[in-house]
């Protein structure tokens, strides 16, 4: 079987082969990083050749066996398994990652040692889980079941324990008002990012606190009800109209620190969001979609979105929890950044890119009908990938180091942390489903 090489296939190509690295050496010349240097150049040089001849051995390869190219505009015909595919699941983007770390080395680049080369890397592990890996099952399912890892008796049990804890809907009722217990989950986890966003930047002030509160929420409701409530989904949230909400709050509110405050919410951000997945599991939104039964959870309860969604009883991808796991790391990754005195451009870019690449890698096990497309593949995944190339030109841009631990903040800030808490459980736990409102009813 031969393959037909387009026109747009070798564009496609050239822009891998030839772009890419372009952009990876301005953009190592241009970010800003001032940790030390390590490795030897001729030991960098070894490694690069290593690299490049592991990834050209993974595209021949592909070419001659696979009978197709890396690209979705010429997909393979046959899995892939021998040769360099023996010995590693992909060698093209391990040969290439090594390459990037090698010539990183070589040429003695801060910024390529400890940015470029770990970001280039997580951007690898997002295409693989967020887009390959799920394209492989569905062309080669049999092939790829094969090679399937077992899973450790820890998950399946947590899986289990989930099961028992999704299922035991909780709500009260007072008079034509409804609360539900889940809703505290997002109230803490605001609570718990707004105070580690206060003692990491102890000078923003209560009202600063507020309007980040305030204009998060309502970023995150409007940004719920054009792109998603249209497709029914009752009064449905949106994290990247909280995040337009923040970014337009530090530009509107006189007198902010603009990147200091942006670094201080980057550390703080994903703690929140690991927390708030909590909430999700139990309120049964942002799910997966349909997997095998043993790695999957289940939703029996009438109230879930899960449930009204269609999918009552059937094993789904956890993807709440795939999200509280990643925005942990995440998080920590960007603290342990901090307190290592790195700049603030770094630590908002970080985010970006490290947040980009986990949404990136979520998306694809998400199976909410809500969810827009665009050009193939689903609209949140496109706006990752824009975070990502948001965040590595932040990087570049010139700021000061931030502080190097926490600071006590002033006792009014710590107050408006605090009642964040019942502010967010009303916002998200709060319902009067005897409302003809449709935004006035969470299910």
């Amino acid at each position: 079987m031969s393959i037909e090489v387009k026109t747009t296939h070798i564009l496609y190509g050239a822009f891998f082969v030839v772009a890419t690295p372009i952009m990876l050496v301005v953009w190592a010349s241009n970010a800003q990083v001032s940790l030390p240097v390590y490795g030897k150049p001729f030991i960098g040089y070894i490694v690069f050749g290593f690299g490049v001849i592991l990834t050209v051995l993974g595209l021949g390869e592909l070419l001659f066996k696979g009978r197709g190219l890396p690209l979705k505009l010429a997909p393979t015909f046959q899995f892939a398994d021998a040769g360099a595919y023996a010995a590693m699941p992909h060698p093209i983007y391990s040969g290439f990652s090594i390459a990037v770390w090698g010539m990183a080395m070589a040429v003695q680049s801060a910024s390529g040692l400890w940015l470029i080369t770990p970001m280039v890397v997580l951007g690898c592990v997002a295409v693989v889980y967020g887009y390959e890996r799920p394209f492989l099952r569905k062309t080669f399912p049999e092939r790829v079941k094969k090679s399937r890892i077992p899973l450790p008796d820890f998950y399946t049990k947590t899986l289990r324990y989930i099961d028992s804890k999704i299922n035991n809907w909780r709500e009260l009722k007072v008079g034509s008002v409804r609360i539900l217990s889940h809703g505290i989950y997002a109230g803490m986890a605001a609570m718990v990012g707004l105070l580690l966003f206060a003692f990491l930047h102890p000078t923003a002030t209560i009202g600063e606190i507020f309007l980040l509160i305030l204009f998060a929420v309502v970023g995150s409701i409007t940004w719920g009800q054009f792109i998603e409530a249209r497709k029914g989904v009752l009064r449905p949230f949106g994290y990247f109209g909280a995040v337009l909400g923040i970014l337009l709050a530090v530009e509107t509110i006189p007198g902010i620190s603009q990147f200091y405050t942006l670094a201080a919410l980057a550390v703080a951000m994903p703690f929140t969001q690991s927390l708030g997945r909590l909430r999700c599991l139990i309120h049964g939104c942002c799910h997966g979609h349909v997997c095998a039964s043993n790695i999957g959870i289940h939703y029996h309860t009438p109230e879930s979105a899960a449930v009204k969604a269609g999918l009552v009883g059937l094993s789904i991808h956890p993807t709440q929890l795939y999200s509280l796991v990643i925005n942990f790391f995440v998080g920590t990754m960007l603290l342990i950044t901090w307190l290592t005195g790195s700049t603030a451009a770094n630590i908002v870019g970080t985010y970006l890119i490290a947040t980009g690449c986990g949404r990136f890698i979520e998306e694809a096990y998400r199976g909410e009908p809500q969810t827009p497309h665009v050009f193939g593949l689903p609209l949140y995944q496109r706006l990752a990938i824009i975070m990502v190339i948001a965040g590595a030109v932040i990087t570049c841009i010139p700021s000061g180091p931030v502080g190097y631990a926490f600071s006590l903040p002033s006792f009014p800030s710590l107050l408006m942390a605090l009642l964040s808490l019942p502010i967010i459980w009303f916002v998200t736990g709060l319902d009067f489903p005897k409302s003809t409102s449709r935004y006035s009813r969470l299910t």
